[in-house]
């Protein structure tokens, strides 16, 4: 589990990364359904790189992995939410 503050990191950098660019490029009544979007497939993303690190025998990076998928969607859903004006 020593791995899991940086793939955290990376996680939550990349959220706020898109929502910021979202929020910069798109109207304001589209930004939720894109976050959401995004959001959703971030956490597909996390999910399948941890079922491949736990078929390689990595379970300390997939276990990170996991419990990172679970972060992303409390902080995913905060930010959609965030968006709701």
């Amino acid at each position: 589990m020593k791995n899991i503050g940086k793939i955290a990191g990376y996680n939550i950098a990349f959220i706020f990364g898109y929502d910021i660019i979202l929020r910069l490029i798109t109207s304001p009544g589209n930004v939720m359904g894109l976050s959401t979007i995004l959001v959703i497939g971030q956490v597909i993303a996390n999910i399948l790189i941890a079922l491949y690190f736990f078929a390689s025998k990595k379970s300390d990076i997939a276990n990170s992995f996991m419990l990172t998928t679970f972060l992303v969607l409390i902080i995913g859903f905060g930010v959609c939410m965030s968006n709701l004006k």
